[in-house]
């Protein structure tokens, strides 16, 4: 009993855990997005406001801290500027978590593949926009060698390799579980009409009933 109880929990927590998680990009969309990927270096940071992240028993709420960058341009893969060094401004988080795309300060050497906006902000003179959420490391456990014919590229971090974009007018793909919608960077549950005959919480404990029938009929008992 004891046992079935364990793996009932187990299920749930990864049900639960799976379904408020940020969904993996469409890495081909972002690029057709941006209006300019390079790969470069960190030269320096200026923080312009504090990343705030407060939390209570009910409630939690963040606002990113805004950032300047001084990046030095190695290598463009999508289209190209006549500088060397940009300024360009981007978002952190003091705590980077599974919910949100906003990554932490990049430091000083830090080098990334860059996916970058024009930035047309009226109280700002810098040019350029950094998309936090499309923008990556290159894992420690890959080589990065740019190809000499890079066109409609991009880097796979999962393979370790450059992959050829497919389509010029792909979408954004979400995969998000049954029962549960893509709103606002979060796959979240889609509240339905409550059940009339057996009572408010039974599509909550309908997951356990589910669950145990399930265990039951794989160990035979």
């Amino acid at each position: 009993m004891k046992t079935r109880l364990l793996i009932i929990l187990v299920f749930a927590l990864g049900f639960f855990g799976t379904v408020y998680a940020v969904p993996e990009l469409d890495r081909e969309r972002s690029y057709e997005r941006a209006d300019f990927i390079f790969y470069g270096e960190v030269l320096s940071s200026e923080v312009l406001s504090e990343s705030i992240q407060t939390q209570d028993k009910n409630s939690y709420r963040e606002t990113p801290g805004k950032v300047v960058y001084s990046i030095k341009v190695h290598d463009f893969i999508k289209n190209s500027f006549d500088d060397d060094i940009i300024s360009a401004h981007g978002e952190y988080l003091e705590k980077p978590h599974g919910m949100s795309y906003t990554p932490n300060l990049y430091k000083i050497g830090d080098k990334l593949v860059f996916y970058v906006h024009i930035f047309n902000g009226i109280e700002s003179s810098y040019d350029y926009l950094i998309d936090s959420a499309a923008s990556h490391y290159i894992p420690s456990e890959c080589k990065y060698d740019l190809l000499p014919n890079h066109t409609g590229l991009i880097y796979d971090i999962h393979s370790c390799s450059w992959k050829k974009i497919t389509s010029e007018n792909n979408h954004d793909v979400f995969v998000c579980g049954p029962g549960t919608a893509y709103v606002e960077g979060i796959c979240q549950i889609v509240k339905t009409e409550k059940t009339k005959t057996v009572g408010d919480d039974a599509p909550f404990f309908g997951i356990f009933v589910y669950l145990d029938n399930l265990i039951s009929w794989v160990f035979g008992k």
